[in-house]
């Protein structure tokens, strides 16, 4: 419950802040000004700040002490992030819609003490997440109001590390999801496109599991739950 009001609480400031940028430039000129063109391609950059969640559920009966040991733990991590980004838009009057695909580096390794044996401790990463999406919009004056929604997958890493800084175990899996996201676009002329945009992340749950190096006939087998909140800045071109 308490992601959910996260999101929906994040959600409605970015509409907050989208109707702020939209009304601004619009009270600057009381004549209704010409919608914009944003039909064709773009590509771009984008980066900014994320936060996220990851869950291990550690229920494999062999993990440390073969036959007793289960378990769980949880990871906050944050950091930034940046990618690249390209799609085609399709305009009807004032309405958008089109295709996005992206790809996100982002920088948000986090580090806990093993829940079950003293001294170890447990890492995961992300590596970097694609995306494609679906986006709908609405324009007003020069700038474009949007939603967008599809899929996410994304590489997902584990450690283990004793206390004496030995690896235990180390897995990398790639986990699928979803992707649902809003933003606010402004054309600065009619190439150069900058925006703010908020996506929420879910990459599922997906199973890690290995051999450990050490105790001997022990295995590390968990699920692993991501979620990642990315609030970023864009910048793109398009092509007339």
């Amino acid at each position: 419950m308490r992601r959910i009001l996260e999101l929906r609480a994040i959600l409605v400031a970015c509409g907050v802040t989208a109707a702020l940028f939209v009304n601004g430039a619009a009270a600057s000129d009381m004549t209704p000004a010409p919608v914009a063109s944003w039909q064709g391609f773009y590509a771009g950059a984008h980066g900014g700040y994320s936060w996220s969640q990851t869950d291990w559920d550690l229920s494999s009966g062999q993990f440390f002490n073969p036959g007793t040991s289960s378990g769980s733990a949880s990871f906050d991590g944050d950091g930034g992030f940046g990618g690249v980004h390209a799609g085609y838009n399709i305009q009807s009057g004032s309405f958008v819609y089109g295709l996005e695909a992206g790809y996100t580096w982002f920088d948000s390794d986090e580090t806990i003490g093993s829940p079950l044996f003293a001294g170890d401790r447990f890492t995961t990463s992300v590596d970097g997440v694609v995306t494609v999406a679906g986006r709908v919009g609405a324009v007003f004056g020069s700038s474009l109001v949007y939603a967008k929604a599809g899929y996410a997958s994304g590489e997902v890493e584990t450690r283990v590390v004793s206390a004496n800084g030995a690896s235990r175990a180390a897995t990398s899996e790639r986990s699928d999801g979803w992707v649902i996201g809003a933003g606010v676009e402004h054309q600065l002329s009619s190439q150069l496109i900058i925006g703010l945009s908020y996506d929420y992340i879910d990459l599922g749950s997906e199973g890690h599991s290995t051999t450990l190096n050490a105790p001997a006939g022990a295995a590390f087998d968990a699920d692993v739950e991501t979620e990642i909140h990315a609030l970023g800045l864009r910048a793109s071109f398009k092509f007339n």
